[in-house]
Protein backbone atom coordinates (compact mmCIF):
# COMPACT_ATOMS: atom_id res chain seq x y z
CA UNK A 1 0.00 0.00 0.00
CA UNK A 2 1.27 3.48 -0.81
CA UNK A 3 0.65 6.49 1.38
CA UNK A 4 1.61 10.10 0.77
CA UNK A 5 3.46 11.19 3.91
CA UNK A 6 4.90 14.65 4.51
CA UNK A 7 7.60 15.73 6.97
CA UNK A 8 5.05 17.11 9.39
CA UNK A 9 3.43 13.67 9.78
CA UNK A 10 6.11 12.54 12.28
CA UNK A 11 7.03 15.23 14.78
CA UNK A 12 10.63 14.88 15.90
CA UNK A 13 11.60 12.06 13.52
CA UNK A 14 15.24 11.25 14.03
CA UNK A 15 17.42 12.01 10.97
CA UNK A 16 19.72 9.06 11.71
CA UNK A 17 16.92 6.75 10.58
CA UNK A 18 17.44 7.96 7.03
CA UNK A 19 19.63 6.43 4.34
CA UNK A 20 19.84 6.61 0.54
CA UNK A 21 16.60 8.52 0.01
CA UNK A 22 14.46 6.31 2.21
CA UNK A 23 13.67 5.83 5.88
CA UNK A 24 13.02 2.53 7.63
CA UNK A 25 10.48 2.88 10.45
CA UNK A 26 9.95 -0.08 12.77
CA UNK A 27 6.33 -0.93 13.56
CA UNK A 28 7.09 -0.75 17.28
CA UNK A 29 8.60 2.74 16.95
CA UNK A 30 5.64 3.95 14.91
CA UNK A 31 3.21 2.56 17.46
CA UNK A 32 5.13 4.31 20.27
CA UNK A 33 5.05 7.59 18.33
CA UNK A 34 1.31 7.10 17.77
CA UNK A 35 0.74 6.57 21.51
CA UNK A 36 2.74 9.74 22.23
CA UNK A 37 0.63 11.76 19.78
CA UNK A 38 3.56 12.55 17.47
CA UNK A 39 1.97 11.23 14.25
CA UNK A 40 -0.52 12.88 11.95
CA UNK A 41 -1.87 12.59 8.43
CA UNK A 42 -1.50 9.38 6.45
CA UNK A 43 1.36 8.12 8.62
CA UNK A 44 -1.02 8.14 11.60
CA UNK A 45 -3.60 6.19 9.57
CA UNK A 46 -0.95 3.65 8.60
CA UNK A 47 0.30 3.29 12.20
CA UNK A 48 -3.22 2.70 13.49
CA UNK A 49 -3.37 -0.44 11.31
CA UNK A 50 -0.03 -1.88 12.48
CA UNK A 51 0.69 -4.74 14.83
CA UNK A 52 3.89 -4.65 16.92
CA UNK A 53 5.22 -7.70 15.05
CA UNK A 54 4.65 -6.26 11.56
CA UNK A 55 7.57 -5.68 9.22
CA UNK A 56 9.18 -2.21 9.20
CA UNK A 57 7.65 0.50 7.05
CA UNK A 58 9.96 1.80 4.33
CA UNK A 59 9.32 5.44 3.53
CA UNK A 60 10.80 6.58 0.20
CA UNK A 61 11.69 10.26 0.36
CA UNK A 62 11.49 12.63 -2.59
CA UNK A 63 12.03 16.36 -2.85
CA UNK A 64 9.64 18.81 -4.42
Amino acid sequence: TKYKIVNEDYAGMSPELSFDGCTCLGADKLMDALDEGRLSGELKVLAEELDVEDNPVVMIRTRK
